[in-house]
């Protein structure tokens, strides 16, 4: 049974305290007033043993697990626990800039002050002497009296917001960020330039540069090839498409999925495709690539091992049909002793009662692996035993 400890809370509604510069400046055990409290999670929990429970002001629940190999999890976990900003390091991946990027965003929001000009269509000017405001001006009588701010108070607070973030990112010019900005966009821009991976159209290119890493596992691969896809889709009024932008951001199809597996299982193996389409032909019937891929990364050890026991039959063969003795060099005839294909037929699904019993033993879906590889070999070897001319099969 899970126990909650509540560390941190901001009543909704109260005005936000003008002396808090950090909402996890406390340690834990610390706080004195009822109206809010900015501590930090308690010394003795523990990173793998610890869940964070959140509630907003509409009521509803947010739950997280932490965890030491995710890197955004444990990101939340050093500035909660052990109040660590984590930077960006000079060499950053789609996946790890996204991932840190996210926790930025988790980080800031939990500031009400820094809230608005994270929006996506929040913008603000260059700070220059003949624009010290940055385009800001003083809230109406709209707005209401305990939110109310002056142009100076949007700079104070937007000027410590990207304090903030140029901390986290300390690769890129701290004036870039907080004098140049012009839009929480501008940031992720800029800090995508540095790295390499801005969107361009060209950077779609890079996709045929992805391979399999040595010691990198398939799934590893895969997720590789997801993020970056993601990361290409188009945004909306950004690149445009035989001439038109886009109005709203481009959703993952399910043909660009099942383009994604299937340039998947050609950079793990470039047969893999072949015989997944052999292996699974009756579930590509009537489902998408796309949908059997959990089906084929469990299989997937297999299938390169019948993949691998091919190629080495084929070596076999080979070595085989090139050994002659001397003097029998000459065209044998004789008859075929292979007997006619049978009707597809496999006992395994006959005997239970399955209604798709149409298929050799040998490509049922229900036969184990272990029993898959045998056969498979066994089939091979016969294969090449029955190509030897008689003159031939016996070596002294």
């Amino acid at each position: 049974m899970n126990t909650w400890t509540k560390f941190w809370w901001w009543n909704s509604g109260t005005t936000w305290p003008t002396t808090v510069k950090d909402v996890l400046e406390k340690v834990y055990g610390t706080c004195n007033t009822s109206d809010y409290c900015f501590q930090r999670l308690p010394a003795w929990t523990k990173e793998n043993k610890t869940e964070l429970l959140a509630v907003d002001s509409l009521g509803t629940i947010y739950q997280w697990k932490f965890d030491t190999i995710n890197p955004t999890g444990h990101a939340v976990w050093l500035a909660l626990h052990d109040h660590q900003e984590t930077a960006a390091t000079k060499i950053e991946t789609i996946t790890s800039f996204e991932n840190w990027r996210q926790n930025l965003i988790y980080t800031l929001s939990l500031d009400s002050n820094f809230a608005p000009f994270l929006a996506e269509d929040a913008t603000w000017g260059k700070k220059t002497r003949a624009q010290p405001l940055r385009g800001f001006t003083d809230d109406g009588e709209a707005v209401a009296q305990n939110s109310r701010q002056t142009a100076q108070q949007k700079v104070n607070f937007l000027e410590l917001m990207l304090g903030q973030i140029a901390n986290y990112c300390p690769i890129i010019s701290r004036n870039t960020l907080v004098k140049n900005s012009t839009s929480i966009q501008s940031i992720w821009n800029t800090i995508r330039e540095h790295f390499g991976f801005q969107v361009t159209g060209a950077h779609f290119l890079d996709f045929a540069n992805l391979r399999l890493e040595t010691d990198e596992r398939p799934e590893d691969l895969y997720q590789r090839l997801v993020a970056f896809v993601e990361d290409c889709l188009l945004r909306a009024n950004s690149l445009s498409h035989h001439g038109v932008q886009l109005a709203e951001d481009e959703e993952l199809s399910s043909t660009v999925e099942n383009l994604i597996v299937l340039t998947w299982l050609r950079l793990i193996n470039p047969e893999l495709p072949k015989l997944v389409k052999q292996r699974y032909g009756t579930e590509l019937r009537s489902r998408t690539l796309a949908s059997i891929k959990p089906e084929i990364s469990q299989a997937l050890s297999s299938l390169l091992e019948e993949i691998h026991s091919a190629d080495d039959a084929k070596i076999m063969r080979t070595a085989v049909s090139s050994y002659r003795k001397p003097g029998s060099e000459r065209l044998l005839a004789r008859p075929n002793t292979r007997s006619n294909r049978p009707l597809k037929s496999c006992p395994l699904c006959k005997q239970a009662g399955r209604t798709n019993s149409s298929h050799f033993l040998s490509e049922c879906n229900f036969l184990p692996d272990q029993d898959r590889r045998y056969m498979v070999k066994a089939r091979q070897i016969a294969e090449i035993l029955e190509d030897i001319p008689e003159s031939e099969s016996s070596i002294n």
